[in-house]
């Protein structure tokens, strides 16, 4: 008789970092191999993500769709859409080869604006415009002149 195990569950810490989660990778009692981690961060920094960046202040919950107050083009003296850029993802090395897929990006207020914006929230989303956020997170406010920029990284980390 064959039995199949049940499907690995998955435990998430915050980390010490903003926009990082690791998570430990149990089955049912069975060890991850550092080539399933490897795997798994390979497949991850394939994704399209993009960074955007809200004035928002509400505490983040499981079930968030979309930032509070998404920054938008409209704010920065242009047209109403969204302002998200593009992320650049790549494989980490935290504590075995390639266990964390990074994401990058930097939002910058463009000369054009006249307006500096406090920035208290940030989101990764996996289109330029609506999709589905996988992470939110608030902050103190970072006010962003025009031509300053703010850098975000997200890691999931395999431990």
């Amino acid at each position: 008789m064959l039995r199949f195990p049940k499907p690995p569950s998955f435990v998430t810490q915050p980390a010490r970092d903003m926009n990082r989660f690791d998570l430990q990778l149990f089955a049912n009692g069975n060890v991850v191999t550092n080539y399933t981690r490897s795997k798994v961060t390979a497949y991850l920094i394939t994704l399209s993500l993009y960074l955007g960046v809200g004035t928002g202040t509400t505490t983040p919950t499981n079930a968030d769709t979309a930032l509070a107050t998404e920054v938008t083009t409209a704010a920065l003296g242009g047209g109403g859409t969204y302002a998200r850029v593009a992320m650049v993802n790549t494989q980490q090395t935290t504590t075995v080869t390639n266990d964390t897929a990074q994401s990058v990006a930097t939002y910058t207020n463009p000369s054009s604006s006249a307006n500096t914006i406090a920035v208290t929230e940030a989101g990764t989303f996996d289109a330029a415009t609506a999709g589905n956020m996988y992470f939110h997170t608030v902050f103190s406010a970072i006010n962003l002149a025009p031509t300053f920029g703010l850098q975000a990284t997200n890691q999931i980390v395999f431990a």
